[in-house]
């Protein structure tokens, strides 16, 4: 389950932050109430409750067929699917949400506002300012945050860190003695080597925040063997180039996927390996660093390769909200596409059955 931060923001916003059909308060931390929960009104697979229903796959995880409940009513929808159909739910929804709007207007209901957004902008702001790097700046955060949420500072999470396996070009695994203690909670960070390009941090935070950063000065470094052979060419280049801006600093695509991929799925496995409170998180992608920089993919007419669109902002930023149970291939289908996107390239999917990348077109 993929949905955007817009959506989930109007679902909890509009429900007040209760269930749409007991009003039980929810919160999306299950250890300071009740665990509130997106559910579907016709399921994501069209093998669930509802789910033989005309929906696109990208619509089932819009606003419009979303209900806030509980997590004893989302069970009792989907197991009495017969009674719970998608007219009733949508009129349950309906109901619930002028109840809402009724009691905010009379005042004797508090707003419910998910914060997460807003704090992801500050840490994404503090990497802006870590110095001249390339940082990929990747996180789960919860949807509300809320101060010593977990206690991280634990043999279970300190083993969950040791198991991390950072991207196989940095030659460069965890070292658990550099595992310790921070501010905010754990932290396991090496950037003994970011002069030469590489490094890392990865950090869980008391309040259930997890950052996983990396330096990727050395996929610029590794671009050698794909510059023009000569200025002719890149004069004829240049000569053929429609767009407004040409790329600066050309990075390989499968260097640069590989690296991504990485991060995503060791990100993934912390959450759904560990005793975090969380059914839902907001995953957020950050490429800092990477004005006038593109993405270089093999088929070019004067070099064998083809340059994407430049990044015209210093940063490129992506954020969606899914639920712990996806899967790793949907979860890199949803980020790298994304990414890809962004350098002018499309994909359908990232990994062919074997796990090779699909090149982009």
């Amino acid at each position: 389950m993929s949905i955007k931060v817009n959506d989930v923001k109007k679902l909890w916003g509009n429900a007040g932050g209760k269930c749409s059909i007991c009003k039980v308060e929810l919160s999306p931390i299950d250890s300071h109430s009740i665990l509130g929960e997106m559910a579907h009104i016709i399921a994501q697979s069209p093998n669930g409750p509802r789910g033989s229903q005309k929906l696109s796959t990208s619509g089932r995880d819009q606003y419009e067929n979303l209900i806030l409940l509980c997590p004893n009513h989302h069970k009792t929808i989907d197991n009495d699917f017969t009674k719970w159909t998608i007219d009733k739910l949508k009129k349950t929804k309906a109901e619930h949400e002028l109840w809402v709007n009724e009691r905010l207007e009379q005042g004797t209901l508090v707003p419910t506002h998910l914060d997460s957004p807003d704090f992801i902008k500050s840490r994404s702001l503090y990497w802006e300012n870590k110095d001249d790097h390339r940082w990929s700046l990747i996180t789960l955060t919860p949807l509300k945050i809320q101060d010593d949420t977990i206690e991280p500072i634990t043999d279970h999470f300190k083993e969950a860190i040791q198991n991390l396996q950072l991207p196989k070009q940095l030659n460069q695994n965890i070292n658990a003695s550099l595992t310790e203690p921070s501010v905010n909670g754990l932290i396991n960070e090496d950037f003994r080597r970011v002069a030469t390009g590489s490094g890392h941090r990865f950090e869980l935070w008391r309040n259930g925040h997890i950052e996983f950063v990396l330096c990727l000065d050395f996929l610029f470094k590794s671009y050698q063997d794909s510059k023009p052979k000569s200025q002719e060419d890149l004069r004829q280049i240049r000569a053929d180039e429609p767009r407004l801006i040409f790329p600066k600093k050309l990075i390989p695509y499968g260097y640069f996927a590989k690296a991504i991929i990485s991060q995503l799925k060791n990100i993934l496995e912390f959450w759904q390996n560990s005793e975090l409170p969380f059914n839902d998180m907001l995953i957020s992608v950050v490429l800092i660093g990477f004005k006038d920089t593109s993405i270089v993919c093999p088929g070019g007419t004067y070099t064998g390769l083809r340059e994407g669109r430049a990044a015209e902002t210093n940063k490129i930023t992506h954020s969606t909200v899914i639920n712990r149970v996806i899967s790793h291939e949907e979860l890199i289908d949803i980020i790298v596409i994304r990414i890809v996107n962004s350098f002018g390239f499309e994909l359908q999917n990232v990994l062919y059955p074997n796990g090779l990348l699909m090149t982009p077109e």
